[in-house]
């Protein structure tokens, strides 16, 4: 059959790929539909045809899965943040677990898997977000839009309020322009994007652009206790799965018995500071990070630690080398993954254990490729915890455990 942009036709609803789309399949071909739900009899309308696949809309639902919701956005199916406020939470979740199985045996070759340990829900379907960053978009009559991308990725989208933002974030939104920088953004010929941040013991504040130098740390409640961030450096966005994530973290490591650990990419000390009895080595490029990261580790009590500015992936080789016996490593690069610099360290001096937490199971299972596909590692244990709720993404962490031939 030939397929054409512009053809409709009905098709079945077999499943949910990685990344939000519905997936039906067609002569062969597979065709992904977003904003579908597995089971449900759709009419679609071919919008783009692949040599391998076809991309459609739903033009009408006509068998309607019984897991279907109302989208609580307003903007839900022209904004490109949300891809599952039409899907009910506890499909959701389902659906990521699923992902998560096929993205780590599809990508990863990994075909020993353990059972997912811990399937952390979010305590907040909505309002869990506490940073968001709006887009700048001059109009013609010099005026403003903040907000964030269309999905066709080319306009931007004025955004009011957003649902799954903590709501004195949203609330934010409505003095965007009326700040004295954000008179100083609307006189800029490309203003620059804003964000908006609250945390967990101070005022919620807007910065535009890159935040400024100089501005007092963020103070973020973790385990009851302090834990201080620079402005502008990484924390995760959903505080309450935050938690659950430090708490396996530090569940999972205490318990080896290795010495030391290199927590790279460790921003300001998150993952590393409930270890006890043990030599923590962070690396982290965000120098103000570093600071915040000592004054962590002094105030929670670490005994042994040295924090490092630099670049993790050409600084794991050093602080590994004939120490991997002795040495846990935990990883928690950007979405991007680790470099190949950080793989070939960890094939060369094989740590003991490696943790390795990831907002991007397809650059996670490539990781976890070079890792065991090269080197004698297996997966010990794996915990998916919902970040981010209402959308395709999640978080993933993998215990990985060197093989007896290699201790």
């Amino acid at each position: 059959m030939i397929y054409k942009v512009g053809r409709e036709l009905e098709v079945k609803v077999e499943d949910v790929a990685f990344g939000g789309n519905g997936v039906a399949r067609l002569d062969g071909l597979v065709c992904f539909i977003p904003f579908s739900i597995p089971g449900e009899t759709v009419k679609i309308r071919i919008t783009s045809v692949k040599k391998r696949f076809l991309e459609a809309e739903i033009v009408e639902v006509i068998e309607q899965s019984e897991n279907r919701v109302e989208p609580k956005c307003e903007l839900y199916g022209e904004c490109g943040g949300c891809q599952y406020q039409h899907i009910d939470y506890k499909t959701q979740l389902s659906l990521k677990e699923s992902q998560l199985k096929q993205v780590l045996s599809r990508i990863g070759s990994l075909s020993e898997l353990p059972e997912i340990e811990k399937i952390v829900p979010s305590p907040k379907e909505f309002h869990y977000r506490n940073r968001i960053t709006l887009n700048a978009k001059k109009q013609d009559d010099n005026f403003i839009v903040y907000g964030y991308k269309h999905l066709n990725n080319q306009d931007t989208l004025e955004i009011q309020n957003c649902p799954i933002a903590q709501y004195e974030v949203s609330d934010l939104t409505r003095v965007l322009k009326r700040t004295p920088w954000g008179h100083k953004n609307l006189n800029r010929q490309r203003p620059k994007p804003a964000t908006l941040r609250c945390s967990g013991g101070d005022d919620p504040v807007i910065y535009y652009g890159k935040a400024p130098k100089g501005m007092p740390w963020r103070t973020e409640k973790l385990a009851g206790r302090d834990f201080r961030v620079p402005l502008g450096a990484f924390y995760q966005v959903n505080p309450e799965v935050a938690e659950e994530l430090f708490s396996i973290t530090t569940e999972w490591l205490n318990e080896l018995p290795q010495p030391k650990v290199i927590d790279a990419f460790c921003g300001a000390g998150f993952l590393s500071m409930g270890l006890e009895d043990k030599h923590v080595v962070g690396i982290e490029e965000n120098e103000a990070s570093i600071e915040a990261a000592e004054y962590n580790a002094l105030q929670w009590g670490i005994k042994s630690f040295n924090y490092i500015a630099g670049d993790a992936n050409k600084l794991i080789n050093k602080h590994l080398r004939n120490k991997g016996d002795s040495t846990i490593l935990i990883l928690d690069p950007p979405r991007k993954g680790c470099g190949e610099s950080t793989l070939e360290s960890i094939r060369k001096h094989k740590p003991s254990h490696i943790l390795y937490v990831s907002c991007d199971p397809a650059t996670l299972a490539r990781d976890l490729k070079g890792i065991c596909g090269e080197s004698n590692y297996k997966v010990s244990k794996l915990a998916l915890l919902d970040m981010f709720p209402q959308t395709s993404h999640f978080e993933t962490m993998v215990l990985l455990k060197k093989g007896d031939a290699d201790v």
